[in-house]
């Protein structure tokens, strides 16, 4: 008789949301699956577990941001229930508090969007690079993060990327009016100086720009006559807006690649991205470099077939013992 180990995925943020998706819908038996309520706010969270009809969690932690509150409540949990493999996406203190809480138990980890690197200072970084050092299976979305795993001595695989396997079963189209789209939510940018500076930089683009808030950029926000607030988009519409934008100009890793695979033009509100491939094809311009303007010279498939998630799924469920 094989006995398939129990799988547990851990999730905060939206991001997550988005990433496990798919992997919730390919694999082959019930997980157990761990919230840490990075993201507590009703529209950055709820809403999205309705709109892909997420199971609902066997945990919910309400634990915050803090890295070291989420490892506490997440071992916990792992040493009761037990998993043989845990989960965990992308770059978040959810990412990196899950992962200590397994590697403290000798539970293996999964991680999914390795080898992604910035090569900067943020904090996103630090967690990448930890995650991956202490990580068992290393799913890396592009060949580019393969490359970086091995330039760290690290083996990986390439299976593409969790998120486009998303787009192409959820894209929208269309809104007639040419119009821009705006996205805000790292703390980098949300001091009131950095704030201020990115809205005197956005304002000044052509068409009205739409700007779903963030609830870390409401309390920073004035009335400017050609952004608009709305309040958190759920995915598909969020998809919609960026499909039928002018530009988007955001400061998040994943509207970068959204921007990319729906071949809308993006202005990175950051001084590096994670995402160089996007930077290369010219499609993607950091925002001090915005004066050179865009050449759209290509559009390489950088990120996979859209079948990342079963590619991941069939090594995790092979993962059985007698």
């Amino acid at each position: 008789m094989i006995n398939i180990p129990l799988i547990c995925n851990i999730i905060g943020a939206r991001p997550h949301f988005i990433k496990y998706f798919p992997i919730q819908n390919a694999l082959e038996r019930k997980d157990l699956l761990i919230h840490t309520g990075q993201h507590y706010d009703y529209e950055m969270s709820k809403l999205f577990f309705e709109e892909f009809d997420l199971k609902t969690p066997d945990y919910h932690l309400n634990a915050g941001n803090c890295v070291d509150t989420i490892f506490e409540e997440t071992r916990s949990i792992l040493k009761k229930e037990k998993p043989e493999i845990v989960v965990v996406y992308g770059d978040t203190n959810s990412t990196l508090g899950g992962t200590l809480a397994a590697h403290s138990l000798n539970i293996p980890v999964a991680h999914v969007e390795a080898g992604v690197r910035s090569f900067s200072t943020i904090i996103e970084e630090y967690n990448r690079v930890q995650v991956d050092r202490l990580s068992t299976w290393r799913f890396c979305p592009s060949e580019k993060a393969l490359v970086n795993l091995r330039a760290e001595k690290l083996d990986g695989v390439f299976t593409g990327d969790v998120m486009k396997d998303v787009i192409l079963k959820t894209r929208r189209r269309k809104k007639p009016k040419p119009f821009n789209l705006l996205t805000i939510h790292r703390a980098e940018n949300t001091t009131p100086e950095k704030f201020e500076e990115l809205m005197d930089f956005v304002k000044r683009f052509p068409y009205t720009t739409y700007f779903p808030i963030h609830p870390r950029t409401k309390k920073l926000f004035k009335p400017i006559e050609n952004i608009v607030p709305l309040k958190p988009l759920s995915y598909v519409e969020l998809i919609s807006y960026i499909e039928c934008a002018n530009i988007v100009l955001t400061d998040s890793g994943g509207i970068q690649k959204e921007a990319y695979w729906l071949r809308t033009p993006c202005i990175t509100l950051r001084d590096e991205t994670e995402w160089t491939e996007t930077v290369g094809s010219g499609w993607n311009i950091l925002w001090k470099d915005s004066g050179q303007g865009f050449s759209l010279r290509e559009h390489p498939d950088f990120y996979g077939d859209g079948e990342a998630a079963k590619k991941i799924t069939e090594i995790l469920n092979a993962k059985s013992v007698t």
